[in-house]
Order: C-alpha cells, then sequence, then structure tokens
C-alpha cells in the first residue's frame, strides 16, 4: 500500500472516531455543570416551604421561589409515539424570580438547579423565560420562570432537598430550599 493511500485510510479512520465520539456524548448528554465554575463565594439564601425569599441586590428587594415535582400531565413525555410500558413521570423544577420592574428582572438570571434524594443527586442548567409584566404600565411586579426537565422518575412522598443557583446583576446566590416531599404535578 502506498504512503498516500495509508495516510488517508489514518485520516478517515480518526474522522470516525471523532465523529463517533462526537454523536456518543451528544446522546449521552452531557452532565452539566452544577454548581458553576467560580460561585464559591456565593451567598446562600434559605427559601421556606411556607413563600417565597427575599433578596436585596442592585439596589432592589427581589422575591425567589421554586419548586420540583414528578411530571404527570400530558405534555411531559418525550418518547416515541408508540410506548410499550408505562408512561414515565421525570422529574420538573420551576424557579422563579420578581423584583419591582422589567429591568431588575432583566439583572437576575438562574444559572443551574440541584436536587437531593438520599445518595441521589440530579443537576441540571436553567433554562430561563422571557421577562414577563403588567400590560399597559398597570401596577405590579415583572417577573421571569426558569425550569429545569426531564430529570429522574423517583418516588412520590420521597423527602428531597433543592438548590438554586442564581446571579443578580453578577453577583452570586444560591437558594438553599427547605427539605420537602416530591409531589405529583399536572
Amino acid at each position: 500500500m502506498s504512503r498516500s493511500r495509508r495516510l488517508a485510510t489514518q485520516a478517515f479512520v480518526a474522522l470516525v472516531v471523532v465523529g463517533a465520539g462526537v454523536v456518543l456524548l451528544a446522546l449521552a448528554g452531557v452532565p452539566d455543570r452544577c454548581p458553576p465554575v467560580g460561585w464559591d463565594g456565593a451567598t446562600r439564601v434559605a427559601v421556606r416551604a411556607s413563600g417565597p425569599a427575599e433578596i436585596s441586590a442592585a439596589g432592589t428587594t427581589y422575591r425567589v421561589g421554586g419548586r420540583a415535582l414528578l411530571g404527570y400531565g400530558l405534555g411531559t413525555d418525550t418518547a416515541p409515539l408508540v410506548r410499550l410500558g408505562p408512561l414515565p413521570h421525570p422529574l420538573e423544577v420551576t424557579l422563579d424570580v420578581a423584583a419591582p420592574t422589567r429591568r431588575d428582572v432583566g439583572l437576575a438570571a438562574f444559572a443551574c438547579v440541584r436536587l437531593t434524594r438520599g445518595r441521589d443527586v440530579w443537576t441540571r442548567r436553567a433554562v430561563n423565560s422571557e421577562i414577563r409584566s403588567p400590560q399597559w404600565s398597570l401596577p405590579g411586579d415583572s417577573w421571569r420562570v426558569a425550569s429545569a426537565g426531564g430529570g429522574p422518575e423517583w418516588p412520590a412522598g420521597e423527602p428531597i432537598e433543592m438548590e438554586a443557583w442564581l446571579a443578580i446583576d453578577g453577583r452570586p446566590f444560591v437558594l438553599v430550599f427547605e427539605p420537602f416531599a416530591l409531589g405529583k404535578g399536572g
């Protein structure tokens, strides 16, 4: 075999190996980095089960909260049209932040969420929604919701712990939610 043909074969094999690796990583889902890098000194904020917590940052008071539920609604299944066996009920997380103005809410964004059940840990990057505001400049707060879905199907009623990472005007916060029993969502 000639030298150029051998080099072409080796290049082709290397390309196939790299391509297969990329496809396998995409199918496996590279785990999200949670907590985010560089957030070691973040301010910890306790969030009680009775309601949202308040954070003072950037000259504004923000109200933050969240919940985690098992997805029992119709739109939670992303599997093929034909399924053998029971429908899954993946873990779904919703986080929210509210402030007096759109501009204030625009300074806040969730980075990720981590849930713990015993020794099991699930993390996911949070997907932030657009900012919502009262119409026609009516009085009231603006808010943003973030979500993370597709989690494991842990048993309903099990106690879980939840933490969420939130940045407000570049200042990092870790929301530490009071442990709660995992419920079924709609």
